[in-house]
Order: C-alpha cells, then sequence, then structure tokens
C-alpha cells in the first residue's frame, strides 16, 4: 500500500504543481479547496489504474496510456478553472451592465458596436473620489503586463469565428483611426460586440487603466484559440488575467 501511495504521488508531484499553478489566480475559498481536492483524488486513483495496467501490459503500451492520461487530467483542469472562476469574471455580463456610452465602427457593410460599461463590484469607486484621482494621476499604461488565460462559460454557445474576425477587424480600424489605446475608469468595461462575439477589457482596480488596441485584439484571439472550440468544445469564455486580478481582457458570447 504504501509504494502504490509512493508511486502515485511521484506521477502526479510534477503534475499537481500544473494543476494548482491553473487556478493560482483564484481566489481561494473553502469550496474551491473541496473541489481541487475532489479532482486530485480522482486523478490518484485513476494513476493507480494506469500503474496496475502498465505492470501488465508492458512500456509502449504505458507511455501511450500516459500521454492519454495526461491530456485527460490537462481537460479536468481546465473544466475545473472554469467552475472555480471569481463571481466578477464569471458573471461580467451582470456586473458590467450599466451603459455608459455606445460608438458604431463601419467594417465593410457590418456594423461594431463599441460600449464603456461601469461595473458593480465590491471595491466599486464614487463619482466624486474617482475625478479627483483622475485630476491628480495619469493612467497606469498595462499593454505590456502579462496575464494569465483561464477557460469559462457565457451563454450556451461560443461565439462564431466569423463574427470574431469582424471584430478583430474593427479593432485594427480604431487602432489606425485613433489613439493607438484606450483609457478604461475604474470598475468599467470597454466591449467590442458584433454578432454572436464580444471582445472586451475589464478595469477592476481603483485607478484608471491604459490598454492598447492591439493587446487587446492580440489577447482575445489568444484567448479564443485556447478556450473555443474546436479546442474546446464545452467552452464560450476566453479570459486573460492580470496576476494581481486587477483587470481582465478577453472574449465571449455576446
Amino acid at each position: 500500500m504504501r509504494e502504490k501511495k509512493a508511486a502515485c504521488r511521484l506521477f502526479l508531484d510534477h503534475s499537481g504543481q500544473v494543476y494548482r499553478s491553473l487556478v493560482s489566480s483564484v481566489n481561494p475559498s473553502e469550496d474551491e479547496d473541496i473541489f481541487l481536492d475532489m479532482h486530485m483524488r480522482y486523478l490518484c486513483r485513476a494513476a493507480r489504474s494506469i500503474q496496475q495496467f502498465v505492470d501488465a501490459t508492458g512500456v509502449k503500451t504505458s507511455i501511450k496510456l500516459m500521454k492519454s492520461f495526461y491530456s485527460l487530467f490537462v481537460l479536468v483542469a481546465v473544466v475545473a478553472t472554469s467552475y472555480a472562476l471569481p463571481n466578477s469574471l464569471r458573471a461580467r455580463d451582470e456586473i458590467c451592465s450599466t451603459v455608459i456610452a455606445t460608438f458604431s465602427i463601419a467594417v465593410g457593410d457590418k456594423t461594431v458596436v463599441l460600449t464603456t460599461l461601469g461595473c458593480e463590484t465590491d471595491n466599486s469607486t464614487s463619482v466624486e473620489t474617482l475625478k479627483a484621482r483622475q485630476s491628480a494621476t495619469d493612467p497606469t499604461d498595462v499593454c505590456d503586463e502579462l496575464c494569465t488565460i483561464l477557460c469559462g462559460i457565457s451563454g450556451d454557445l461560443p461565439p462564431t469565428t466569423e463574427d470574431c474576425a469582424v471584430v478583430v477587424d474593427a479593432i485594427t480600424i480604431l487602432n489606425g483611426a485613433i489613439s493607438p489605446t484606450f483609457i478604461v475608469e475604474s470598475n468599467h468595461e470597454q466591449q467590442l460586440v458584433y454578432g454572436t462575439c464580444a471582445f472586451f477589457f475589464e478595469n477592476f482596480s481603483p485607478d484608471t487603466l491604459e490598454y492598447c488596441w492591439l493587446s487587446l485584439s492580440e489577447i482575445g484571439s489568444e484567448a479564443a484559440s485556447a478556450c473555443l472550440p474546436p479546442t474546446q468544445p464545452v467552452h464560450s469564455l476566453g479570459l486573460c488575467t492580470a496576476g494581481d486580478g486587477t483587470w481582465t481582457a478577453g472574449v465571449g458570447h455576446s
């Protein structure tokens, strides 16, 4: 029994680090710990079953089986991450629902809508405080900051590739027609929508942030490649979240 437990622990040592790194940006809670522990126990039992099968079938088969198991491991980790997302990210449509301003961008015979939204969060800043801060400080540039991609659910179906391509074209137009960057106030969201697809940038920090149009296009496209079909057939939301959780950019169903 001790040998089996030791083998399982060695097998999952590296995988466990990868698994937990996928959810490192999630705020810890008791429910989340229980959820992750449940999946790690499941993976450990699966590893024991694989080891028993390997003992009976040989090395070549074990390599193939280990590869299959690792693919399953990554899938479970991604699904776990999507369920463990903070409410501020998972329910963005409900939190960022106050329309502040809208603007239309013509892309050929199509129209993309650019919307500024207000977000209701626990750290919402009053208008007076926000105005005072704006007059005292310049926006914080986060164009080149790193972020971590997470997958989730935003609607029953994923956005279509064709609709997202139109949004990317609109972002390219904005980058060339106006400033290459845009400003997002504290607890606000900038969103571009066409058909089923929405690219967005959310600012949950207490400060005003500045982001690049091309960064939004690149991050949204990377999140789509990582989280949407055909890579992930069950997801409809791809997020890239800053390490400190102050902002997120991504793509989802509109």
